[in-house]
């Protein structure tokens, strides 16, 4: 029997995929929506470090061998991923011009994972499929996004310019001049 990922490595299987893309994506058109892609990925991948953050905060903070520097610990780490995911908004927000004020229909600023991922699906298809008619959702998304990074920080009793200041802070720290791929890779902050 064959399973689906032994066809992953078939030069038939790749040729035919290939074949499938749109002729009109060529390497100018990804280089210049080369940030759009990089913020959209980012925050896919930091939704889901804020969410296992989040899981560990909260587990910790309902457990029986609390202590308040740990908890502190667990607090910051958690208010570090809401950074990262506000630097990315960020990016996207001002270099696109889209409006992130909005309010959520539902009480929940913990769908902040299900957000990036639709999020991620419109930018595909934005970029891919060339689907400018999705800005408008676009915009509703991303102001979903900050909404749910809005309300963490809220439960977390911190207010969002301290968290772009904690944010901006490890960054710096990071990456004080410019960001590096080797400064990422051997980063001690």
């Amino acid at each position: 029997m064959k399973y689906a990922y032994d066809y992953f490595g078939s030069n038939e299987f790749h040729r035919f995929c290939l074949s499938r893309l749109n002729d009109k994506i060529t390497k100018e058109y990804l280089y210049e929506h080369l940030n759009l892609l990089h913020a959209s990925l980012g925050i896919v991948g930091e939704a889901q470090e804020v969410s296992e953050a989040l899981t560990d905060f909260k587990n910790y903070k309902n457990s029986a061998s609390f202590e308040e520097d740990t908890f502190q610990e667990k607090r910051k780490a958690l208010l570090l991923e809401l950074g990262d995911v506000l630097f990315y908004l960020s990016i996207i927000k001002f270099d696109f011009g889209i409006n992130t004020e909005r309010s959520l229909k539902k009480d929940g600023f913990f769908d902040l994972q299900n957000f990036a991922i639709q999020f991620a699906e419109l930018i595909k298809k934005y970029v891919f499929q060339q689907r400018v008619d999705l800005e408008e959702e676009i915009e509703k998304k991303l102001a979903d996004i900050f909404l749910c990074v809005e309300g963490i920080a809220k439960y977390l009793d911190e207010d969002i310019a301290e968290l772009e200041k904690t944010c901006t802070e490890k960054l710096t720290a990071r990456y004080p001049k410019k960001f590096t791929p080797e400064q990422s890779l051997n980063r001690k902050v």
